[in-house]
């Protein structure tokens, strides 16, 4: 009889729980498209997104006014697009300039280009970096 070493079978438990949460972070495959979504809160919400993040099976975004210090942070669900959660976030300090692409014109860009699911995209001045 042959036993696998302790380590390998530790290993395969490892690697089966970080694949797990790896595909967890990641938006369903039946979720409301990025861009979309961030277009109905840029309707909704006026002023500019910051960042957008897929975490805990949610979107976390940061809106921020166009003016002034005033930003929130939103809790959207990834099907439905749904509000669950909104809060006081601090200030991100300069925005995307006036007349740029938006954060849902970034990311429909992205999806267009089928370079992968977006999970993370966020404006670090002077350009947008997207996570896929």
């Amino acid at each position: 009889m042959h036993c696998k070493p302790f380590s390998s079978i530790l290993f395969g438990i490892w690697l089966a729980l970080a694949t797990a949460a790896a595909l967890a972070d990641r938006p369903p495959a039946n979720g409301k498209a990025l861009s979309a979504l961030l277009e109905d809160v840029e309707k909704s919400h006026p002023g500019v997104i910051m960042s957008a993040e897929f975490d805990d099976r949610r979107w976390e975004l940061v809106t921020c006014a166009s003016e002034g210090r005033s930003c929130r942070e939103l809790s959207i669900d990834a099907i439905s697009g749904k509000e669950l959660r909104s809060s006081s976030e601090s200030d991100w300090g300069r925005r995307p300039p006036a007349g740029g692409k938006t954060a849902s014109q970034v990311a429909r860009a992205v999806e267009e280009r089928k370079l992968g699911v977006i999970t993370e995209m966020e404006f670090e001045q002077p350009a947008w970096e997207v996570s896929v």
